[in-house]
């Protein structure tokens, strides 16, 4: 699967790249066993639909400050894998800390504090990283890279989600729903500290500092947003990314709360977004790096209004898994492009604090928009509104959709292409025609690739005798 690492003519560059699929597996199996499941571990303890939007939305909050903090600090100095290392193994620590102090106390505000407080200073690394790996990866193959590497950590998520689930929909029938909650933020804790001793044997190249790079501040990056390509490629990103988190909350709410669903049902649902969302990268991966990110960035976002609204109309626990589905493929797209957009519009010279203030302000707007999400849900829940299908939770799935849709209107012409690339079909290629081609060699040459491989092998054991 990363045979096309054999392209890059430099082995350090090519074994820190493998190694980096390493450490995206240790974090895919933290994210599976704790951070999933850490809003039915303060449900627990009493959390309100508000503090779990708190909780979502400072979250992105505490990131975004953290990589603004981080991108300033990278600029005096230092090296990249070594503020890696020492933030990967505090937040590996941290989820023995949110687990013992939530305990102890029994107040799920505890718990949400001490998440946002760990997450803003694991980010503190984040834009030094972002632009090692950026000097890393070949621009040709950034798509590509990035797109593996996130698909093995979506299937390493799938199977931690999963175990996860088990454990905890048997303990609760045992009456030993916390004690298995310190098991799994232990086992977390345990993995992510892997991801520690894949860092520090990474090879880290010396990192451009250029006066340019020393000159770019948050207020000159704000002054550019309406007049520069990058900047209004920001805006749509910031404006999409606060209707994304306006209802991922309220989604977690709704599952555990108002449709009722055991910890195997909202394992299956939540899981099969996360996943979704990073094993369709491999399908959006080589269709950004051929249309290029701007088409696919559009292309995966004109959906997602009908996947707000899906919600307002399904509750079949089934039929929810598709939703997710969906929703995963789509933000697939979204997210590998956002990323790859950003690597192919900045200088590296201007890259890790162009990545932190794109990061903050993208964070500060997911901030507002779970609470916004939270606070409407819990105003629309005091007043007792109920009208038909439209509750507290399902009015926010629609104000989530028109204002997604008002975002796309708004915003998604405002910017163009950065590189060279090929004409684009329409958007029966992506979405009916290409899935049809992929889904068709699915059936046909990977089952004979199969059995030439078990004839060779057959055949090779056959001359050892």
């Amino acid at each position: 699967m990363l045979g096309f690492l054999k392209a890059i003519p430099d082995p350090p560059v090519r074994r820190t790249l493998a190694i980096g699929v390493l450490d995206g597996i240790t974090w895919a199996v933290m994210f599976g066993l704790a951070e999933n499941f850490l809003v039915p571990f303060i449900l627990l303890f009493g959390a309100t639909v508000f503090e779990v939007s708190v909780l979502q939305g400072g979250a992105q909050l505490a990131t975004g400050l953290g990589q603004l903090a981080g991108g300033s600090l990278i600029e005096r100095g230092g090296s990249r894998r070594r503020n890696s290392l020492v933030v990967v193994v505090y937040y590996a620590c941290s989820w023995l800390l949110t687990f013992w102090c939530t305990v102890i106390t029994g107040s799920a505000v505890v718990a949400v504090a001490m998440y946002c407080a760990s997450l803003f200073i694991a980010n503190l690394a984040s834009p030094g990283w972002m632009s090692w790996m950026n000097e890393l990866v070949p621009a040709n193959l950034r798509g590509r890279y990035w797109s593996v590497r996130n698909s093995i950590a979506g299937v390493v998520q799938l199977l931690a989600i999963g175990a996860a689930g088990v454990v905890l929909y048997q303990s609760k029938r045992l009456d030993w729903e916390m004690p298995a909650y310190g098991v799994l933020f232990t086992l977390a804790c345990v993995t992510r500290l892997g991801g520690a001793v894949c860092i520090r044997a990474q090879y880290e190249p010396p990192m451009k500092r250029t006066a340019e790079g020393r000159q770019m501040t948050f207020v000159k990056f704000l002054g550019e947003l309406r007049t520069s390509n990058f900047g209004r490629f920001v805006l749509f990103s910031v404006f999409l990314n606060f209707t994304v988190v306006m209802i991922y909350p309220i989604i977690q709410v709704r599952l555990l709360e108002d449709l009722r669903f055991d910890y195997l049902k909202y394992s299956a649902i939540m899981m099969t977004f996360t996943i979704s969302s990073f094993v369709f990268m491999t399908y959006w991966g080589p269709l950004s790096d051929r249309f290029g990110n701007r088409r696919i960035l559009v292309v995966s976002s004109v959906l997602l209004p009908f996947a707000a609204l899906a919600w307002v109309f399904i509750t079949d626990w089934k039929l929810l898994i598709v939703v997710q589905l969906i929703s995963g493929f789509l933000v697939a797209g979204i997210n590998l492009t956002t990323t790859n957009f950003i690597f192919d519009s900045v200088k590296p010279e201007r890259m890790a604090k162009s990545v932190a203030y794109f990061t903050a302000l993208n964070t500060g707007f997911a901030f507002l928009g779970a609470l916004a999400g939270g606070a409407l849900a819990d105003t629309l829940k005091a007043g007792g509104w109920e009208w038909g299908l439209l509750g507290p939770l399902t009015t926010v799935f629609l104000v989530g959709a028109v204002l997604r849709l008002g975002v796309l209107g708004a915003f998604a012409r405002g910017f163009r292409e950065v590189r060279h690339t090929e004409p684009s079909p329409g958007l029966h290629y992506f979405f009916l025609y290409k899935p049809y081609q992929d889904t068709l060699w699915l059936l046909t040459a990977v089952p004979k690739s199969l059995v030439r491989t078990m004839k060779t092998t057959v055949r090779k054991l056959g001359r050892k005798k």
